[in-house]
């Protein structure tokens, strides 16, 4: 079950995204720019219009609003442009998979007045997704060190936990969060190698936004048993 947001104008979720999504966009890039990371013409147009677009399809994602998918969709596209820009070849793939299973997901989840369930992982499930997850780490890194891809053990890395953790939100189960947390991890580590210091900068603060997720699913779980 949702819970009723507060009435009026700064009530409405889709204003909050906007507003959290710029505001965070510019928390990103001040920090980058206080540490000495960035300078004026560090940070694309695209690399700052899919930071933009991902804060706001996270919030609409923990607010558990299936719009999340449709904005995910540009911001992955972006983001898949910028990666391939960098000749970071499996992060380049991953985010063009993801504008693509978006729409799954959007589906899947259903309408909001009606959403699919959050609930736990099956155990049973577990050797499956660790044996499939593994199998195509290994292949994503032959692949991208055979066509001299850049990092191709961290990039990797991004591609095949991003595809987990995509699969387990489609579902919502509410372990996506402790996986998009190791996608963060990974992600800062490889985009300090490759000078991508905003999209390094911005997994950090997903992080921490990943603990907010799981606390707000967390709590709609409660909410559906104590019904």
């Amino acid at each position: 079950m949702l819970r009723n947001f507060t009435p009026g104008f700064l009530g409405n979720v889709f204003i909050q995204a906007i507003l959290i999504s710029l505001s965070l966009t510019a928390i990103t890039y001040a920090l980058g720019l206080g540490l000495g990371w960035l300078d004026g013409a560090t940070v694309s147009v695209p690399e700052m219009f899919a930071g933009v677009l991902n804060y706001g399809a996270t919030f609409l994602c923990i607010k558990q609003r299936r719009a999340y998918a449709l904005v995910g969709i540009a911001g992955s596209a972006a983001w898949s442009y910028v990666f391939f820009s960098s000749n970071l070849l499996a992060s380049g793939v991953v985010n063009a998979y993801l504008a693509m299973m978006l729409i799954y997901g959007w589906w899947r989840w259903g309408k909001d007045s009606n959403s699919r369930r959050v609930h736990h992982l099956s155990p049973k499930w577990v050797p499956v997704y660790l044996a499939v997850t593994v199998a195509i780490y290994l292949g994503a890194v032959w692949i991208t060190s055979a066509l001299g891809g850049s990092f191709a053990f961290w990039d990797a890395a991004i591609l095949v936990l991003t595809i987990l953790a995509q699969l387990l939100q489609d579902q919502k189960v509410i372990e996506v969060w402790f996986v998009w947390t190791a996608v963060n991890v990974v992600g800062v580590i490889l985009y300090w190698n490759s000078g991508l210091y905003f999209a390094m900068v911005q997994q950090f603060i997903f992080g921490f936004a990943n603990t907010w997720g799981w606390l707000d699913w967390r709590k709609t779980m409660k909410e559906v048993t104590d019904a």
